[in-house]
């Protein structure tokens, strides 16, 4: 291989090694386990066969990023969480290392410790864990303050469900190897104050500082405090929503717009001063502006936390300052490979976030709708400067219609206007604006404090703009996830309409045709007679959801408790993710919260025809009705009866209230029994009701309490499907009840292991249940 290659040359090879290196990373991450340490001793047999044959250079730099991925992932999960810590409580030291989030009944923060205490002595032991502490109101918690605590510590294993987002994928992302919470029955000990020099202490301190700044602006000092330092956890889950369907996600984040924007700020500035200061004789002052813009960057970009999308903006513009010193140009596609190459070697796990995505694929529209036909053919100046000032915004509302599509189910019809408006307000005037009056409070509190509260008025008007899009009847529009091959086409088609080919008219046309499957693609149905079930995984809780061919019905919907949304977290996702917009049926089995703390949320976001309950006088909805033996009902050829309660029933026990529920097709019947004890089971049985079933949720999550033998040889079921949470409180379900199915030759799966399960009931028979663990198993999840 020759080394005496050409400039272009090496740059054309620069951006394919990025390209391949990216792609092997991206291959390597879909692994459902990793190999042995093995695969790094093909490396040095692909570098001779690439120097021998260049051809196969290509396959050495895949295989360079499908090992290093592979490298750093085997470092994160060597600090895991030992089994014999899990579930125990056990005295841990260690750091606060990011800015506390306090929540109605917990404080909330990242915890790395640094040692373990046990049978008297202190054991040096590192873990960066996820905490949470359900504390008295009057403890102020601080980024960088060194604790003593007990705790018990779980691996970082989330509710794994289709179409649903992973949490647990996030967790290993940012290196949190263990979630946990504080015991309150145990000693806390403060063992240090924050240094000055505590990077997320002075994060903390400057946040409050703002937020103290305008004690008449709360929601407006929010915003300002994310645009500034990166904090988000001060806004509020309604100003969350309007953001979304608004589509200005990307500005609230400290993006490569307000980066930029400083950046020139600081260029422009810094060369006026220095030549001003008559200094140009002595260094060039395009030189000192490049150096002073670029710690000026480097600086806001560490102080807000070095995001991805913030560190790929930092690097470019290192890399076209470096141009300036270097006084040639670099083209704009070196610049993307060199940030690409940058991101990956610092965090090849970036590939998992979105905010990865969404950062270069903006880029990479801007760079390629900028050859357009439309905006280089306009020989009025004046259209080309409208066309320079929307061309940009309809590269980034329209490119980005795909990803946000596959990854979040939803496209905001309202993000162009939006955009239009607040790209340019939040980038060049409250941002800036907000920065300088940050700094301005370290010198001059009541001047700083002014600008901020200038920034927190620009802001109140564009959101009151913001609200009134987002309250429009089709501001978000809801699409199921696409299967592969449509959102490969979609790409396609919307890759010729921002084409430079859109000079030949029929291109636009055809890239039409390519993007029909984004509006027509819609989730299958089962058939008439057939019926389509759905346990998902709340944790410890319960959620099911049944599908006829026209008809959808939800029983259960999980917990609300300490800021844990199930029926947020998971069942409307799932709903939107199976194109289900409104339900037929709602039924809360009885009041516990793990059956129905989710439902307002559900009520809240969607029509809900029928809301029964065992409890409705426990539940909010004032359209709740009795859920009463003899309730009988069919949707297209499916029979649903509810078996109990009678209205007359009186119980010491909320438990037995539940509703019971059996849902039967030609090919089998399913039985949901919600959380009845022994003495319900025993009035079924008594009372000589039909409770055969194929499929059986078993009662009370595998408590103790039910399940008795008699009432699993009545209902006789081939399946017996257990809804707990992993490592739960309660110890569920309980070795000696699952023992007991399995002795009168029943299966069990428990959504602890295998996450969600769906089966189908058909004519023929219940097909095989497919749980989520396998088919979403990835390397990072705990078996």
């Amino acid at each position: 291989m020759r080394l005496n290659l050409p400039l272009p040359k090496v740059e054309a090879l620069m951006r394919s090694a990025a390209l391949l290196f990216f792609l092997g990373i991206l291959t390597a991450q879909q692994l459902p386990q990793l190999p042995g340490l093995a695969y790094l001793f093909a490396l040095p047999a692909l570098a001779l066969l690439a120097w021998r044959f260049p051809k196969s250079l290509f396959l050495f730099w895949f295989a360079c990023g499908f090992c290093y991925l592979l490298w750093r992932a085997d470092l994160i999960l060597a600090h895991s969480l030992p089994q014999n810590l899990e579930n125990v409580s056990v005295k841990v030291t260690g750091k606060i290392n990011n800015v506390p989030v306090r929540e109605a009944h917990a404080w909330r923060f990242l915890f790395d410790i640094e040692s373990i205490g046990s049978a008297g002595k202190i054991t040096p032991f590192e873990l960066k864990t996820k905490l949470s502490w359900t504390t008295a109101p009057d403890l102020i918690l601080h980024a960088g303050q060194r604790w003593e605590f007990y705790v018990k510590l779980k691996p970082p294993r989330s509710e794994l469900n289709f179409g649903v987002f992973d949490h647990s994928a996030l967790l290993f992302q940012q290196g949190i190897r263990a979630t946990g919470r504080v015991q309150d029955k145990f000693t806390s000990r403060l063992i240090a104050e924050p240094s000055d020099w505590e990077l997320h202490f002075q994060r903390e301190r400057l946040a409050q500082q703002i937020i103290q700044a305008l004690p008449q602006h709360p929601e407006a000092s929010s915003i300002l405090v994310a645009l500034v330092l990166g904090v988000q956890q001060f806004i509020k889950p309604p100003q969350w929503d309007t953001i979304r369907n608004t589509g200005i996600n990307h500005l609230i984040a400290i993006s490569g717009t307000h980066i930029t924007a400083i950046t020139v700020l600081m260029f422009f500035v810094s060369r006026y001063v220095w030549a001003i200061l008559g200094l140009s004789f002595l260094v060039p002052s395009q030189y000192i502006a490049s150096i002073c813009s670029v710690l000026a960057t480097w600086t806001y970009v560490i102080l807000a936390g070095s995001a991805v999308p913030s560190l790929r903006t930092a690097l470019m513009i290192s890399a076209v300052m470096l141009a300036l010193f270097s006084k040639r140009g670099i083209r704009s596609t070196n610049i993307m490979a060199i940030a690409l190459w940058a991101v990956l070697l610092f965090d090849p796990l970036a590939v998992m976030a979105v905010g990865f995505w969404l950062s270069f694929l903006a880029v990479g529209l801007l760079m390629y709708s900028a050859q357009a036909q439309f905006f280089h053919a306009a020989q009025n100046p004046y259209h080309r400067k409208i066309a320079l000032f929307l061309l940009p915004q309809i590269a980034i509302t329209v490119g980005l219609f795909p990803l946000l599509w596959i990854w979040f189910g939803t496209i905001s019809l309202a993000s162009f206007p939006a955009n239009l408006l607040a790209i340019p307000v939040v980038s060049l005037l409250i941002t800036p604006l907000s920065l300088i009056g940050t700094f301005l409070m370290q010198l001059s509190p009541s001047l700083g404090a002014g600008l901020l509260t200038l920034a927190a008025y620009l802001w109140e008007i564009l959101w009151a703009v913001l609200q009134f899009l987002a309250q429009q009847p089709y501001s978000l529009l809801q699409l199921s996830p696409p299967p592969l091959w449509a959102a490969i086409a979609s790409i396609v088609g919307l890759s010729l309409w921002l084409s430079p080919l859109l000079r030949l008219p029929f291109i636009g046309f055809l890239g039409g045709i390519w993007l029909l499957p984004l509006f027509l693609i819609t989730p299958a149905r089962p058939a008439h007679g057939e019926a389509w079930f759905t346990l998902l995984d709340v944790g410890q809780g319960l959620s099911l959801v049944v599908q006829t061919a026209q008809h959808n019905l939800v029983y259960d919907t999980g917990m609300n408790l300490f800021g844990v949304d199930m029926g947020k977290r998971v069942v409307l996702p799932f709903l939107k993710a199976q194109g289900i917009r409104a339900l037929d049926s709602l039924i809360i089995s009885h009041g516990d919260n793990d059956h129905s703390g989710g439902a307002a949320s559900i009520l809240a976001a969607m029509p809900v025809r029928q809301v029964l309950s065992g409890q409705p006088e426990r539940f909010l909805s004032p359209v709740t009705d009795w859920c009463a033996a003899g309730q009988i009902w069919r949707w297209d050829g499916v029979e649903f009866q509810i078996l109990h309660p009678a209205p007359t029933d009186r119980y010491q026990k909320t438990n037995n209230y539940s509703c019971v529920l059996k849902i039967s097709t030609a090919g089998g019947e399913v039985l949901f029994t919600g959380d009845i004890e022994k003495l319900t089971e025993q009035t079924l049985i008594s009372q000589a009701r039909d409770l055969a079933a194929t499929v059986l949720i078993v009662p009370h999550h595998g408590s103790r309490t039910s399940s008795s033998p008699e009432f699993i040889a009545a209902v006789h079921p081939q399946w017996a499907l257990l809804a707990t949470g992993y490592l739960n409180r309660f110890g569920l379900p309980k070795a000696d009840i699952v023992e007991r199915y399995h002795r009168q030759q029943v299966t069990t799966l428990d959504t602890a292991q295998v996450g969600a399960m769906r089966w189908q009931l058909t004519t023929r028979g219940i097909s095989k249940i497919i749980t989520a663990r396998q088919k979403l198993k990835r390397y990072w999840h705990k078996d």
